[in-house]
This record gives structure tokens, C-alpha cells and sequence, in this order.
């Protein structure tokens, strides 16, 4: 798999992974699940939502909802996959490596969605650090670098995280909880999930 670099290059991967994948089938993250039943109702921003099922579970558990993607194609179907449950979100065409937040969420979710190239990542994940409000939680996961061990021809260590490179890019963030390769699934991940303390208001 070739690293893209740009957003361009980056668009057309996922326009291409989403191509033909049916957004009934994708499942909605359990540790989603686990965060949003204890906060119950705020402002949501889902960077990366592919197919929305994140975005519209939020939106159908009483949460307002923004959902960024940079794929058209992955939007067009969370889109009808929402309208289709009647469950009311703003989806909106961004890239999160050149994205400046210009408002802030109770919860922002990024999962399995950073970018590949190493300095675009580390941008998206400052962009989604500076995204939370005071009191405010952000949950993150992603491949960890095992995963290239156990499929070196689809991944690549320098593509994939280590707990390592995320923590020092969340500023003012408290951690609450993190993993570094993870277990769990096909593959291992980096999880994190952080506060904003209300005294940063």
C-alpha cells in the first residue's frame, strides 16, 4: 500500500476503500458505546466516520452531531444511511490533517481513520485535541505498528502508532485511559481516551 501524502492521495484511497462497502454492515465501536452511555447527551464530532455508523449511533443516543470525512464517496453513503434512520447529522467534507478547529465538542471520537503519513497524523491528532471543550473527552484509536508484523504486506511499521508518538500531542489533555498495543480483535491498537479539565476554560 502506497503511504498517501497529501489529501488528494488520500482522498482517493478511501473514496476507493468505500467504493463498494455497504454501510449496514459496519458496526459501531464498542468503546464508543462504553464513553457516550456514561456522558449521555452534548456536542459530537466524529473525525473520520467513514460510513457514519458512529455518527448516527451518537445522533440516535441523544447527541448533536457533526461527522467529518475526507472521502465523498464514504459521506455520500453515511449520509443516506442516516436519512434512512431519520437520525439528524451534519456531515461535513474535511481533512483532518489540514483542518483548524473553529469550535469545540463534548466528545470527539477519531477511530482507526488518522492518516498514514507521519507528520499529516501527528496534525490530526493536535487538530483533535484542540477540538474539546472544557470537560470535554476525546477517544482515539488506532493500529498500532504489531499489525505490520502480522500482515507486513498490507501495512507498514512507519504507517501505523505507538502510544509513544500520541500522548505529548494532546495539549491541556488529561489522560484517563491508554493502551499500547492492545490486544484484542485481528489486530493491536493504540487506545486513548483524555479530558479536558473544566479549569481550562
Amino acid at each position: 500500500m502506497k503511504t498517501p501524502r497529501n489529501t488528494p492521495q488520500a482522498q482517493a484511497l478511501w473514496d476507493g476503500a468505500w467504493k463498494d462497502a455497504d454501510a449496514s454492515e459496519t458496526e459501531v465501536n464498542a468503546d464508543l458505546r462504553a464513553l457516550a452511555e456514561q456522558l449521555r447527551s452534548g456536542r459530537a464530532l466524529d473525525l473520520g466516520c467513514g460510513l457514519g455508523q458512529n455518527a448516527i449511533w451518537l445522533a440516535e443516543h441523544g447527541f448533536e452531531v457533526t461527522a467529518c470525512d475526507l472521502s465523498s464517496v464514504g459521506l455520500d453513503k453515511a449520509r443516506a444511511a442516516a436519512a434512512s434512520r431519520g437520525a439528524r447529522v451534519a456531515f461535513r467534507q474535511l481533512d483532518a490533517a489540514e483542518w483548524t478547529p473553529d469550535e469545540t465538542f463534548d466528545l470527539v471520537v477519531n477511530t482507526y481513520a488518522l492518516p498514514m503519513d507521519g507528520d499529516r497524523r501527528a496534525r490530526a491528532i493536535r487538530a483533535a485535541a484542540a477540538a474539546v471543550a472544557p470537560g470535554g473527552y476525546l477517544l482515539m484509536a488506532d493500529w498500532h505498528v504489531g499489525a505490520a508484523r502480522v500482515y507486513p504486506e498490507v501495512f507498514s511499521e512507519d504507517d501505523l502508532l505507538t502510544l509513544d508518538e500520541v500522548l505529548p500531542l494532546l495539549d491541556g489533555l488529561e489522560v484517563i485511559l491508554q493502551e499500547d498495543g492492545r490486544p484484542g480483535g485481528k489486530l493491536p491498537d493504540v487506545f486513548v481516551v483524555a479530558r479536558r479539565p473544566v479549569e481550562a476554560a
